[in-house]
């Protein structure tokens, strides 16, 4: 866990009141019995989804809130969810960073990684069309 300090981070008033009322919604939510399973369904992190129960969903939440307002430079930014996610997911978080400068936009695909895949498909279909004639005429020459 990591945590990127600035000169904003000092806690304020409002601090004090989202640490009331987040400390209201801890105790309003049980911790028993809630959970969430963080899985991947198919081949790559962009395809991962979150399963869980109300509760589940309302904990969550409420852990991400209490890490915010943190003030214990030892501790720095503490997301707690071993107790709540469950053992059979695929998925695991162990690093939360707070920053307050945003993470570089990764813009979607290019277009020239799009552009890959057709033209290596057809590369493949000319060559694979260029092996048969080649073969064809080999044959048409040995037959001779």
């Amino acid at each position: 866990m990591n945590e990127n300090a600035s000169e904003n981070d000092a806690p304020t008033d409002d601090d004090n009141e989202l640490r009331s009322i987040i400390s209201a919604l801890d105790d309003c939510v049980q911790r028993d019995g809630s959970w969430v399973q963080l899985t991947q369904y198919g081949g790559g992190p962009d395809e991962g989804q979150i399963i869980g129960n109300r509760n589940g969903y309302r904990r969550i939440g409420i852990e991400f809130l209490k890490a915010t307002v943190n003030d214990d430079p030892e501790q720095g930014f503490q997301v707690e969810l071993e107790y709540l996610v469950s053992p059979d997911s695929t998925i695991n978080f162990d690093w939360f960073e707070l920053s307050d400068t945003p993470a570089p936009n990764k813009s979607s695909y290019s277009w020239f990684d799009r552009a890959m895949p057709i033209g290596c498909l057809t590369l493949v279909v000319v060559a694979a069309i260029v092996f048969a004639i080649g073969v064809g005429t080999v044959v048409q020459w040995i037959a001779k």
